[in-house]
C-alpha cells in the first residue's frame, strides 16, 4: 500500500516540475472515477458477507444438522 505512494514521490522528486502535467492529469482521473471504484468495492463485499452468509443462515431456519 505504501509502495504507489513512494513511487509518485520518487518520480516527483526526481521529475520536480516537469511531472506535474502527468501528476495532474492522474488526480483529475482518480476524483472522477472515485465514487464508480467505492461503489463496486461496497458491492463486491456486499456480495461476499451475502454468500458467506447463506449456508448458516438457511442451517439455522431449518433446523440444522
Amino acid at each position: 500500500m505504501v509502495a504507489p505512494g513512494a513511487v509518485l514521490c520518487t518520480v516527483r522528486w526526481l521529475l520536480g516540475r516537469r511531472a506535474d502535467a502527468f501528476l495532474d492529469r492522474a488526480h483529475d482521473w482518480a476524483v472522477k472515477n472515485a465514487s464508480g471504484a467505492f461503489s463496486w468495492t461496497v458491492g463486491i463485499i456486499g456480495a461476499i458477507i451475502v454468500l458467506n452468509t447463506i449456508g448458516p443462515a438457511l442451517n439455522w431456519l431449518t433446523g440444522g444438522s
